[in-house]
């Protein structure tokens, strides 16, 4: 592994962060992590150096040996008196910082390929699960520095410029009117779960957004179905689009003039830009795969439990970083991604669901840009006198308000539709 090193490199930016004062040494100082270091001692004098930039102490030559000491690294103390002989200045050092950073790259993209190779012959894991570790670790070795606009007259002329244009904001429109009063259209970058016990209409909410998106706004939906046959999920789709009953689809029970209406949707639907995966197994590295390959403009995940995850952590941290991967999709990707998520069993005696009770993380409220919440009364109460309404909450959404709006359900239809209709 030497060869994926240059220590001597190291040597001088260390050398010249001390010697550096000022933003020369800020800039030093931000530009490298311990771990990037090569030589143990050398991520540790660095480790050192952060902590005591973070704290606002002076750095240099004479401080950092009792910041050393202090954080229990005397004998470290030696590297820095050869250190001081070297004479390096700021702009030297910062010449090296690029090179050093490759090289650490490198060695984590090797040590990523053994740790790979490894779990490959380990017989539990499957296919699957290897790719999300190795989709995993392979986004932790490298995260390109961003060039990004700091000073507001940057970034002034752009927004400007789009505030002036009268064209209504873009994105995926949701596929009910009265989502206009609270919710605004999902956005690049945005994570959104849809979340409820069972029964309350999860896949249905999630089918409506990619029938509408696909068939009215013409974008291009995926739809991973985790639980269901994609045919499945095309049934209920025709049934909703048509107006026919899922149970007389499912039983071939129909008429000529059902017949002639599944044809037109049938006709629509095969021009239309929809593609339902039906991958028990899926992981962050097929979302990914397929948002390149299909050109995706929303993701459609039912349910997000039903991910894979990674194999070497919990569950719970499992379903986390299936959380967090989701989320960095979307940013890198610009688009939005929604997911189902099922509430936790022990909130099937609560009558009106909450965002704490999504099942196993509250990792999912962090990363979650928008949660709306399912509920049925009717689900409890068959004689109720709000029998076929939906209450459609709004948990959480990041840039606009929290509230409801009411829906009628039709799930012998599989669909909501809005009051009016």
């Amino acid at each position: 592994m030497s060869e994926l090193a240059n220590v001597a490199a190291e040597r001088e930016i260390i050398c010249g962060t001390l010697s550096a004062r000022g933003a020369e040494q800020d800039q030093l100082l931000s530009g490298l992590r311990p771990e990037d270091f090569y030589l143990p001692a050398h991520e540790s004098i660095w480790w050192t150096l952060q902590a005591m930039h973070s704290g606002g102490e002076l750095i240099d030559f004479i401080t950092i040996m009792s910041g050393l000491a202090k954080h229990g690294y005397q004998d470290l103390q030696k590297h820095i008196i050869e250190l001081a002989d070297l004479g390096t200045v700021a702009v030297q050092a910062a010449a090296y910082t690029s090179g050093v950073y490759d090289l650490a790259v490198r060695r984590r993209l090797a040590a990523m390929g053994t740790r790979v190779v490894q779990l490959a012959g380990d017989a539990e894991g499957s296919p699957a699960e290897l790719v999300s570790v190795a989709q995993t670790e392979l986004e932790a070795a490298y995260k390109p520095a961003e060039q990004a606009r700091t000073h507001v007259s940057d970034i002034l002329p752009d927004l400007l410029a789009e505030l002036r244009d009268p064209t209504p904001p873009q994105g995926i429109a949701w596929p009910y009117m009265d989502a206009d009063r609270l919710l605004k259209p999902m956005s690049a970058g945005q994570f959104v779960i849809v979340a409820g016990r069972p029964g309350m209409g999860k896949s249905v909410a999630l089918s409506d957004i990619a029938r509408h998106a696909v068939l009215k706004q013409h974008k291009s939906a995926v739809v991973f179905s985790l639980e269901m046959r994609a045919e499945e999920y095309l049934k209920r789709i025709l049934a909703a689009e048509t107006g026919i009953r899922l149970t007389y689809i499912n039983e071939k029970r129909l008429n000529e003039r059902q017949w002639d209406a599944l044809d037109t949707a049938a006709r629509r639907l095969a021009d239309a830009p929809l593609h339902i995966i039906d991958k028990p197994e899926c992981t962050i590295a097929d979302v990914r795969g397929r948002i390149r390959e299909l050109k995706a403009d929303i993701v459609c995940m039912d349910y997000l439990q039903l991910g894979t995850f990674n194999p070497k952590v919990q569950r719970r941290e499992g379903l986390e970083e299936f959380s967090r991967g989701l989320k960095i999709a979307a940013n890198q990707f610009g688009i939005p991604i929604v997911a189902a998520a099922q509430l936790n069993r022990g909130a099937q005696d609560q009558k009106r669901p909450r965002i704490s009770d999504l099942r196993e993380s509250g990792a999912l409220e962090q990363d979650a840009d928008v949660i709306t919440l399912l509920h049925r009364e009717d689900y409890f109460e068959r004689e109720s006198p709000r029998a076929g309404e939906l209450d459609y909450i709004i948990g959480k959404q990041r840039n606009g308000p929290t509230g409801e709006f009411v829906l009628s359900h039709q799930l012998h239809y599989t669909r909501f539709s809005d009051m009016a209709n």
